[in-house]
């Protein structure tokens, strides 16, 4: 019974390696999108009405 247990907890171990490595990738595509919105936009936080129309306000500027 060990050797199947031992085997899903690598299984398990990998599954959180990977579900970390797909947060730090978002939180990282996240920087790189808000450091592009920095550069191109004011510097100012804008109301909701001048956001892109159809994208929630929060989903731009966080």
């Amino acid at each position: 019974m060990d050797e199947g247990n031992s085997w899903v907890d690598e299984r398990n171990s990998w599954v959180g390696d990977v579900n970390i490595w797909v947060r730090d990738r978002d939180s990282w595509i996240g920087d790189v999108v808000g450091e592009l919105l920095q550069t191109t936009q004011p510097r100012f936080h804008p109301s909701p009405s001048e956001c892109l129309p159809g994208v929630p306000h929060t989903a731009l500027y966080r």
